[in-house]
């Protein structure tokens, strides 16, 4: 195993939340808003039924669900109306658009937080199949990242996909007959410590199996990417995180407690023109 150290080159000072960082819900407020979505939702499946219901029906057939009902409608053949916008030909089809189009990049990894300290990253080279994956440590909890995420840093528009999982590496279970302890998960040979890294600024270990892995250029140019927009946006990323989980707790505790009914299902159907004798 070789160990490649890799400090930020901006050198990213770690950021302090101040007062003005926006607070986290509270219990009350998430349910408030999840309340909200749930009322917005009904009122848009409640239009929708009505506008359905609004076209006379040659025929009905109702099937019961258990929990719902879906209701079948033969109605009299109703166009599809197509709104295609066009522009117009003087617009310039040899427009050069280089200078507006942003470079693309995709970053393609998944993570693994441990203790919400540290984050294994595992790389992979986009397009690259058979390629082995790459190993890079980062000082920081990059849970705070959506799934899917996009930003742009020097000109670059970068699209982030990265599944991560939260590991407490203190967790074990207990046996049920022994009552003999294990650890709960199966934790990396090596793991840094505060002191592999070379102060409390961003910085990343990238991790190669021997001596002669090379390293991608593409995977420092991500790296410090990711990492700048990451530092420069931990408050507000955090409270991201804060509302999406204050929220999905909220929806959980509202579903738990009042289950929402399923709504019926309605469905408007009509043979073709050429067909519509039938």
């Amino acid at each position: 195993m070789r160990i490649v150290a890799y400090l930020m080159p901006c050198l990213i000072a770690p950021l302090l939340f101040s007062e003005e960082t926006t607070p986290a819900l509270t219990e009350s407020e998430a349910l408030e808003i999840v309340y909200a979505q749930r009322e917005a939702k009904a009122a848009l499946e409640l239009e929708r039924k009505q506008r359905i219901l609004g076209v006379e029906a040659e025929n009905e057939t109702v099937l019961d669900r258990g929990s719902h009902k879906m209701i079948l409608r033969r109605v009299g053949w109703q166009p599809l109306v197509a709104q295609i916008e066009t522009e117009s030909a003087s617009a310039g089809t040899d427009t050069d658009f280089s200078g507006i189009v942003p470079e693309h990049s995709m970053i393609s990894i998944s993570s693994t937080v441990y203790d919400d300290t540290f984050t294994k990253v595992t790389w992979r080279e986009p397009g690259a199949a058979g390629t082995k994956p790459i190993n890079v440590w980062v000082n920081r909890n990059l849970k705070y990242l959506s799934l899917i995420h996009q930003f742009t840093q020097n000109g670059v528009h970068y699209s982030y996909v990265g599944p991560t999982q939260s590991i407490d590496t203190d967790a074990y279970v207990t046996h049920p007959v022994t009552g003999e302890q294990f650890p709960r998960y199966d934790l990396p040979d090596w793991m840094p410590t505060a002191e592999d890294f070379p102060s409390d600024t961003s910085a990343y270990l990238v991790v190669l199996e021997d001596e002669t892995s090379v390293v991608p250029q593409l995977l420092y140019q991500q790296m410090d990417a990711l990492l700048v927009h990451f530092t420069e946006n931990e408050p507000e990323l955090l409270a991201s995180y804060q509302r999406k989980e204050a929220l999905k707790k909220a929806k959980a505790q509202l579903d738990e407690q009042e289950p929402e009914a399923k709504p019926d299902v309605v469905i408007n159907y009509w043979p073709i023109q050429s067909n519509a004798d039938l």
